[in-house]
């Protein structure tokens, strides 16, 4: 992200919902202390969470996902790149 030409590039809005991890998926671990960031903080594009559950299924015994953080809005991803 800190290469101009990828940060300065136009994105296209997908129409693709979002859903909320922690509902989506019981065996996806959320961590919930960033949940005071914004309301949304767990929430991604269905075929994310899709993903994940795949990925998921297809880990060894015992091993599992532990998500951070799902949704980033744009404001505080342009201040994580303007902190750098």
């Amino acid at each position: 992200m800190s290469d101009p030409s990828i940060y300065g590039m136009n994105v296209l809005s997908s129409k693709e919902p979002f859903v909320d991890l922690i509902y989506f998926d019981s065996d996806i671990i959320v961590d919930q202390t960033l949940s005071t960031r914004t309301d949304y903080f767990s929430f991604v594009r269905l075929s994310v969470a899709e993903k994940h559950s795949l990925a998921k299924s297809m880990l060894p015994k015992g091993y599992g996902f532990y998500i951070k953080e799902g949704l980033r809005p744009f404001a505080s991803k342009k201040q994580l790149l303007s902190d750098r």
